[in-house]
């Protein structure tokens, strides 16, 4: 025989990190004509209370190793692993600092609710994007941007560390500095250590009688 209770959680004490709830079943029962009573424990069940609001930040990226002069493609994943919904989120990236990339102009997306649209940054110094979509607890929004690595960049720098700082405000209200939750996040790419040299040939005619000549040319590029 199966009994089902239904308990309401009716306030998280916890504003930083996840309590978990303990509950386990006691029964008293007899049978036959017996006068005596016996008892028995049930398993003990655990659930874990999650913060009223809060996210998760991860950065990747498509690109293993850079060098000097080549686009990078960068994703930021967020995630509401909250109870509430979140409607304001501010998004800043350094870029590695020091002046190693730059932000690709017309290159970010954002990626919400199951779609996709163009969004441009509010700010180049820092990075930083200002997204107002809400977006409901166990769901996401990625940021996908291009950066360049500067042409000039030292050969003494072995690899470009990129940190994302992310602050998320709850749906629908005038929220203060206070309010917001935060998450943060970090990427390092190190540089290329291996040469790679592309080779193309041309022929100077497609098309060729017997006991004509052809000129071909190769063409190296580092």
């Amino acid at each position: 025989h199966t009994i089902k209770l239904t308990a309401k959680v009716v306030k998280n004490t916890k504003e930083t990190e996840m309590e978990t709830i303990s509950n386990q079943a006691h029964v008293s029962f007899s049978y036959g004509d017996s006068a005596e009573t016996y008892t028995n424990d049930s398993n003990i069940v655990n659930s874990s209370m999650k913060d009223k609001y809060s996210i998760s930040v991860e950065k990747t990226s498509t690109t293993t190793c850079f060098r000097a002069g080549e686009t990078i493609t960068y994703m930021i994943r967020i995630v509401n692993d909250g109870c509430g919904c979140l409607g304001r989120f501010v998004i800043t990236d350094n870029l590695g600092g020091e002046d190693y990339a730059s932000y690709v102009g017309g290159s970010a997306r954002l990626f919400v609710n199951g779609s996709m649209r163009e969004i441009t940054p509010t700010s180049l110094d820092p990075l930083t994007f200002n997204v107002t979509d809400m977006v409901e607890r166990d769901s996401e929004l990625i940021l996908q941007y291009n950066a360049l690595v500067n042409e000039d960049i030292s050969s003494e720098v072995g690899e470009i560390t990129n940190e994302v700082h992310v602050e998320a405000y709850p749906c629908g209200c005038g929220c203060k500095e206070r309010d917001c939750v935060e998450g943060y996040a970090t990427l390092t790419i190190p540089k290329c250590e291996f040469a790679e040299v592309l080779i193309t040939k041309a022929v100077s005619n497609d098309n060729v009688c017997c006991g004509e000549e052809l000129d071909y040319m190769i063409t190296l590029t580092n």
